[in-house]
């Protein structure tokens, strides 16, 4: 708006001068040459803002082209550094995955399994946009009072008939089921100490 009140005023002074110089000057073959100059001075001044507008818009011009350059730069960048980017959004996403699947353990085991702590590790994959629970690790410290068990005898250099496989209480094949319905996994994926 500041522009074309400018403007305007720059028209207004010049037609004033034009005015002025013509009132001035003599009748004779000079006054013909002086309106063609004044003529050419107010078609100047008329003119000025357009020229200014073309030159601004060439401006304009070198303008969006350096905006399409770093646009350009900054794709292909995105381009170089998609897989690294995919990468740690896949890691981030696994990781708040495995915190939030074993805070659900917890306090599923915790509603249903009263007098019993727990603290539960997952490890997860990301396998074809699905998650897929790998292992899932139960340790459990029951509260209260404990029984103490009865311990065998070692008896050191004896070969007895140890299988190597530690019988699975109730309790650890309770919680095994109930996490297995609940998650819908299999029991095998599931260690409870």
């Amino acid at each position: 708006m500041e522009i074309l009140k400018d403007w305007i005023s720059d028209i207004c002074v010049s037609i004033l001068f034009m005015t002025a110089v013509e009132l001035v000057l003599p009748e004779n073959s000079i006054k013909k040459y002086s309106k063609f100059v004044l003529g050419l001075i107010f078609i100047v001044v008329v003119i000025n803002p357009i020229i200014g507008f073309i030159k601004q818009d060439s401006n304009l011009y070198k303008d969006i082209t350096l905006n399409e350059d770093y646009v350009n730069k900054f794709d292909s960048y995105l381009e170089n550094n998609l897989d690294e980017y995919s990468e740690r959004i896949k890691k981030t996403t696994i990781n708040s995955f495995e915190e939030n699947l074993s805070r659900n353990c917890e306090n599923l085991l915790k509603n249903n399994f009263k007098k019993n702590n727990f603290n539960v590790d997952v490890s997860v994959s990301y396998e074809d946009e699905n998650f897929k629970i790998e292992e899932l690790i139960v340790k459990v410290e029951e509260l209260g009072i404990k029984n103490v068990e009865t311990v065998e005898k070692v008896v050191i250099g004896s070969v007895n008939n140890y299988d190597g496989v530690s019988k699975e209480s109730s309790k650890v094949k309770e919680i095994k089921k109930f996490l297995s319905n609940e998650l819908n996994i299999s029991e095998n994926i599931i260690k409870v100490y």
